[in-house]
């Protein structure tokens, strides 16, 4: 079974850091937005048994701002 995972970075303070966007990450301080500058990244990965608790990553890709997180994926 291969799955499919989205994961947005938070890189605030980087502000050379090409291709910044606006991307979800949650944050636990109460009244602020779930919402950082940084990068998102596409994962791939293999789950080899049904009842296993482990995956075997294939691609770990940047999503560049002009894409979304299922494109990618289907583009892998």
């Amino acid at each position: 079974m291969l799955a499919g995972d989205h994961t947005g970075w938070g890189r605030p303070h980087a502000k050379t850091l090409k291709d910044r966007s606006f991307v979800h990450q949650p944050n636990l301080v109460e009244g602020n937005k779930p919402i950082v500058l940084g990068h998102d990244y596409s994962t791939l990965g293999w789950v080899p048994e049904m009842s296993g608790s482990w995956a075997i990553p294939l691609c770990h890709e940047r999503i560049s701002s002009f894409e979304t997180a299922p494109k990618e994926a289907l583009s892998n």
